[in-house]
């Protein structure tokens, strides 16, 4: 290479190295950049657009969660595809789809229980409160669906204890009188009987 006097110029000979090195390598990176433009050059098709995303997102409800339904028994919102098939004065049974593992769970997120017992092919909630409702207890059983197939079934049952009675209503001879008894144990009015 031959030596180019930098005096000429009005520059030191370290500022001439660093432009030449600058020069060199701006002209190694657009000798890349004019490989990738002819490239496209020599191909007549335009650049593509972007496909469109033909598979729809995954949910983000895992394999064998349960997502909360519409319908609510004792304030425990019911799985979706649920429904109570039976309701009796102080419960409901609810039936729908999924193993018995799944639906404790689910119930295990949504309420607060002192005791769960889980066993071989049922779960048992006892002594549960629901937000909704803290002056409830409830006992829930969560258990296969005894029709068989992968339905399981849910049992509510409200269990709060009674609250005391009044004072006044303490004796004896009260208390049977409040349950619609005499005090010896007959039927105070027998047309009211269910």
């Amino acid at each position: 290479m031959r030596h180019i006097p930098t005096a000429l110029f009005g520059a030191t000979s370290s500022d001439g190295r660093r432009a030449l090195q600058v020069a060199a390598l701006a002209a190694v990176l657009a000798s890349g950049c004019r490989g990738k433009v002819d490239d496209r050059s020599e191909t007549s098709e335009a650049p593509s657009a972007p496909s469109p995303v033909t598979t729809l997102p995954q949910d983000a409800v895992g394999k064998g969660q349960l997502i909360e339904g519409k319908e609510e028994a004792y304030g425990v919102r019911l799985p979706y595809e649920w429904s109570i098939s039976s309701k009796m004065q102080n419960g409901v049974v609810a039936v729908g789809p999924g193993k018995p593992e799944d639906v404790a769970n689910y119930v295990r997120a949504r309420v607060q229980a002192k005791t769960v017992n889980v066993g071989a092919s049922s779960t048992r909630f006892v002594k549960v409160t629901v937000r909704s409702l803290p002056n409830r207890e409830l006992a829930i059983g969560v258990e296969p669906d005894p029709r068989g197939g992968a339905r399981s079934r849910i049992v509510i049952e409200d269990v709060t204890p009674p609250p005391d009675p009044p004072p006044e209503k303490r004796d004896p001879a009260a208390r049977m009188e409040s349950v619609g008894l005499t005090p010896n144990g007959r039927v105070l009015n027998p047309s009211r009987l269910e």
